[in-house]
Parts: C-alpha cells; sequence; structure tokens
C-alpha cells in the first residue's frame, strides 16, 4: 500500500467480518425473482423452477468449497449450521477455546485450551480423545477466527481427530471465500459457511457433509433439505449465495493482506514516534488476508469505536455486547491477552469492496485520535 498524501475517501466499511456489503452481481440476480412466488416444494412450473435454482446455486457453492464428493443442506445463516452439526447425536465434542458464540456456548462442547498464539494445543486435544476411545465424538475447530483472522492447521486436527476414529467439523464461515480452501482435500466431515459473509445476501448459510455421513433435524414439518432442514426455502437468499461464490477472487485477497500488512507496519512507526506501543494480535502466526486485531493501549476500545464511528469510519471491538452490558472477549481471554490489550484492541476487517483508500481513512482517523489524546 502507498501511504501517501492522496485524497480520501469520507467514509469506510472495515466491518466484513461481521457482515460484508452485497455485491452487485448477487442483488441484481436477486432481483429477477422479487415478488415471484417461488416454493420448491410446488408442483406447478414456477415450484419446478425454484427448485431448479436452488440446485444450480448447490451446485455452485460445492464447487468453490472444492466439496464435489459432498453433500450440501442450506440453512438460515452459519450459527444453524453450527447447530445443526453440534445438535447430531455426539458422545462427547471438543472445540477450541476461541470458537464463535454459536459453539463456544454450546451446553455439550469440552473447550480445548489453545496456546498464546491463538492455535489449538493439539497435545491436549489429544489427551482428550485419548480418554473417549470407541465412543462417538466430535472435534469442532475453526478454520480462522473471527476476532483475530489466525488461522487453524485444519489438516493436522483432521489428522488427529481421524487417528481417534474421531469425526472433523470445521466452522468455515470466516475462511470461505477469503482464502483458497477444499473439503475434498483436506478429508473433512462437516464444514459450516455462510452467504453474508462473502458477498451475498443475509438469510442463507450452509452444512457441507460428506457422503455418508447424517445429520440428524433440529425441527421438523417437511421434507426439503432431504428432510435436514424442514420449512420453506429461502430461494431468492440462496439463489443470491450461489451468485457470489463465482465471484470469489483470491488475488484480490492478496492485495488486501499486502494492503493490511503495509498499514500495521506503518501505524507500529507511528505510535513508536508517539513513544507508545502498537501491538497486532497474532502478528507473528498465519492469519486471513483482511483481518486485523489491533491496538495501543491508554483508551478503551468503546472510546475510540465511538470516534471512528463520529468520522464514518466502520470497525469492531472484540468483544460482544449482550443485553447492554460489555464482556470481555473470550477469544482474547483464552489466548491469554492482557487485560490492558484486550480492552483497548480492535478489529478491522474488509471485504471484496474496500479500497485501499478506505485503510488510508481508517488511518487517518485512528491516529487523528491518538494525537488529541495526547494533547489532552
Amino acid at each position: 500500500m502507498v501511504l501517501k498524501n492522496q485524497k480520501r475517501k469520507t467514509s469506510a466499511y472495515l466491518d466484513c467480518n461481521a457482515t460484508s456489503p452485497v455485491r452487485p452481481q448477487v442483488l441484481e440476480v436477486m432481483a429477477e425473482w422479487e415478488g415471484i412466488p417461488l416454493n420448491p416444494s410446488s408442483p406447478h412450473r414456477l415450484g419446478k423452477k425454484a427448485k431448479q435454482l436452488i440446485q444450480q446455486a448447490r451446485t455452485h457453492v460445492l464447487t468453490a468449497v472444492g466439496a464435489s464428493g459432498a453433500d450440501l443442506y442450506f440453512t438460515s445463516c452459519g450459527t444453524e449450521a453450527n447447530t445443526l452439526v453440534l445438535n447430531n447425536g455426539w458422545d462427547h465434542i471438543f472445540c477450541s477455546a476461541t470458537e464463535h458464540a454459536s459453539i463456544y456456548q454450546h451446553p455439550q462442547t469440552t473447550k480445548i485450551p489453545v496456546l498464546k498464539s491463538g492455535i489449538i494445543d493439539l497435545d491436549a486435544l489429544k489427551k482428550c480423545l485419548d480418554k473417549t476411545k470407541g465412543q462417538r465424538v466430535l472435534v469442532s475447530v475453526h478454520w480462522a477466527n473471527n476476532e483475530t483472522g489466525i488461522i487453524q492447521p485444519i489438516q493436522e486436527i483432521r489428522n488427529t481427530a481421524h487417528h481417534y476414529n474421531a469425526f472433523i467439523h470445521t466452522d468455515g464461515v470466516q475462511a470461505f471465500g477469503r482464502i483458497p480452501l477444499s473439503f475434498d482435500e483436506m478429508g473433512l466431515d462437516f464444514m459450516s459457511i455462510s452467504s453474508h459473509k462473502v458477498g451475498g445476501s443475509q438469510g442463507s448459510g450452509g452444512v457441507v457433509c460428506r457422503k455418508g455421513l447424517s445429520i440428524a433435524p433440529i425441527f421438523y414439518g417437511g421434507a426439503q433439505e432431504n428432510k435436514v432442514r424442514p420449512g420453506t426455502e429461502n430461494v431468492r437468499a440462496i439463489v443470491g449465495f450461489g451468485e457470489a461464490v463465482k465471484w470469489f477472487d483470491f488475488d484480490r485477497m492478496m492485495v488486501l493482506e499486502k494492503h493490511f500488512r503495509e498499514l500495521e507496519k506503518k501505524l507500529s512507526c507511528f505510535f513508536f514516534e508517539l513513544g507508545q506501543q502498537f501491538f497486532v494480535i497474532g502478528a507473528d502466526q498465519k492469519r486471513l488476508p483482511q483481518t486485523s486485531c489491533l491496538g495501543v493501549c491508554g483508551f478503551l476500545n468503546q472510546s475510540q469505536l465511538i470516534y471512528l464511528d463520529l468520522k464514518d469510519v466502520s470497525a469492531s471491538i472484540g468483544s460482544a455486547c449482550s443485553s447492554g452490558t460489555i464482556k470481555p472477549s473470550h477469544v482474547l481471554c483464552n489466548m491469554g491477552v492482557e487485560e490492558e490489550e484486550r480492552k483497548s484492541s480492535l478489529r478491522i476487517s474488509a471485504g471484496w469492496h474496500t479500497k485501499e483508500e478506505e485503510l488510508l481513512l481508517f488511518y487517518d482517523v485512528w491516529t487523528a485520535f491518538w494525537a488529541e489524546k495526547r494533547k489532552g
């Protein structure tokens, strides 16, 4: 990234790990079916067309995830996809201590600690698996973390799980579309994905399932999605999902990665000159190309977030808001991140739409915040 004086954008959306803007191509294809009554279970022409649209989308998504030898069941979101896999009659479920809340908060999960690097402690996982031999066990580890972008060694985790005859599930919601991946080549059993993280609309997600494996429904009432996910399908959202995956651009992601790392270096220099210590969580780890969890100790991240928002820069913080109460990020806590850093960290995450100028604007606004606080 060439960080030089040039015309800046006046707004920046850097919260794509929460949700991504919908691609114009997706909006266009979804608009074709706006207001048209599409129920794939109906026997008439429109019903058959709806069924055809879903099957076409299923083919596109399976191709994008590298899963020609797998089934795909559409859901409403990634959280529902995770829940379907976890509520599947397991005797034990082992997950990392930095999982998405839909897995971390599941009452049946046993949390496996992570190292300070954010990577799951494989020795601890092996000890747990050794104690559950002969039982129906699931290991669930996200491909990449939503807060830090840290990428887990999924193949090594898969090998460990299968060595103990356990099944492997990965929450691929954040990794899908950001890094090249292949369900088949990785030898996975289950994987969760979501449309609205990759330029599709909200309202569609999915579970990729290795052929020969079954998933029990969590509610009943119809034969949709092979009875795995009963209820009338969200046809337009599914069509949008199928369109979004056609536009994956990993070369673009490599460019974003270059911009992000250069931004981190420039921020480090800026704060060094101020005599303040700048940090990036997982700086030495493999991370998603478009995610940085960063900060400078001294002011609460909520104050920084408000300042950024007032300047029309959308970012996020490493905390979850629940009923108006700010709770510490379990991800950063379980990584052993110091409290002062946890309270000061921000997350910026880009997407298919992000321009270099948006990162420049973030740099300008965030450094201005610290310059003002230093003077005050």
